[in-house]
């Protein structure tokens, strides 16, 4: 007589909570902080030459400060819903700022691009001897980032602040009208196209943001995203991969690529992967459940109670707490007494 395979009733709640349609419902309800993601690029010349100070604020108060990297990027993540103001304040450039409006409960990533001009210098006698003339004009770049396209991108990101996603997209496809190349708008595009369920239209955005800007590593892990949401975890794995190599300390970025490791039977790689991601962002409540999961699988029970515990201590207001305390509560109860 064939028996009906069952999964034990802990485990099958877990697996419930981490699937994929589960997740994306509850989206609305789990707030874990926000990233800022960024990139400086310089009129007439593209990358900047050194490591710029990048300045964050909120309420006209700094929050925090960072440089960029080798290629002008840069990031702020433990990022709370409020208005911020990224600058960057160098003797070699004219100020710039950008402002974002966060809300988690819309999305994890954010990009700002500066934009950087040149402070005027005492004319000389003329450039020295070798000097690269194969420069990009500042009408070129303007051409390419027109102001208007950003004034729409800016709108985008304030509707979608107030939760009013449909009319962010509008202007950010406004942007993208004005400026075909303005990856920032894709990817808040394909964000959005994504939190209502849209998952070609958002893969087709992110795809085409990575072919606009290939060292976007936030691209290629939001693509991943789509992948792992609809369960084609080769493509998820393959564009995971691709933005760690671009970005290793990104923690959404190792929570997917754990995540994909894990549902491809991978483990031992994926809880790596997320024990990373959670160093990198302890609040980060996903990660958390996604252990526990491994754990259950593994019967690993101590590990998954403990797991649990830490989730409760570092977030105890989330929106999954009475879930996860009926869970712990169901653990312990099947913890094998001390003798």
């Amino acid at each position: 007589m064939s028996r009906e395979f069952r999964l034990p009733p802990v485990l099958a709640l877990l697996l419930f909570l981490l699937s994929p349609a589960w997740l994306h419902a509850q989206n609305a309800q789990v707030v874990p902080p926000a990233t800022i993601i960024g990139e400086v690029r310089v009129a007439r010349v593209g990358m900047p030459t050194k490591r710029l100070l990048i300045t964050i604020f909120t309420r006209g108060a700094t929050f925090n400060s960072t440089y960029t990297d080798d290629e002008g990027k840069f990031s702020f993540s433990q990022l709370e819903g409020n208005r911020y103001t990224i600058g960057v304040d160098d003797p070699d450039y004219e100020p710039a700022q950008a402002s974002v409006a966060v809300n988690p409960d819309i999305q994890s990533l954010y990009h700002v691009f500066l934009r950087l001009t040149p402070r005027e210098r005492e004319p000389t006698a003329g450039p020295p001897a070798g000097a690269n003339r194969n420069v990009v004009s500042s009408k070129d770049y303007t051409r390419l980032f027109p102001k208007k396209a950003v004034q729409e991108f800016d709108e985008g990101v304030k509707a979608d602040g107030k939760q009013e996603h449909e009319r962010a997209i509008e202007h950010y496809e406004k942007a993208l009208k004005l400026a075909p190349e303005y990856y920032p708008a894709r990817n808040n595009l394909g964000s959005d196209l994504l939190a209502r369920g849209e998952f070609q239209r958002a893969k087709d955005e992110f795809e085409r943001v990575i072919k606009l800007n290939q060292t976007d590593a936030a691209a290629y892990f939001n693509l991943a995203n789509v992948y792992l949401l609809t369960r084609d975890y080769a493509a998820a794995l393959r564009y995971a991969s691709e933005g760690l190599a671009k970005q290793p300390d990104l923690a959404f970025g190792n929570f997917v690529a754990g995540s994909v490791q894990c549902r491809s039977g991978n483990a031992g790689t994926g809880e790596q992967l997320l024990l990373r991601a959670l160093q990198l962002d302890p609040t980060l409540t996903k990660a958390h459940l996604e252990l526990v999961n491994v754990y259950l699988q593994q019967h690993r029970q101590a590990d998954a109670i403990a797991r649990l515990e830490l989730f409760l201590k570092v977030s105890p207001n989330d929106a999954l707490g009475p879930k996860v305390r009926d869970l712990l509560k169901r653990l312990r109860a099947q913890a094998p007494r001390p003798q």
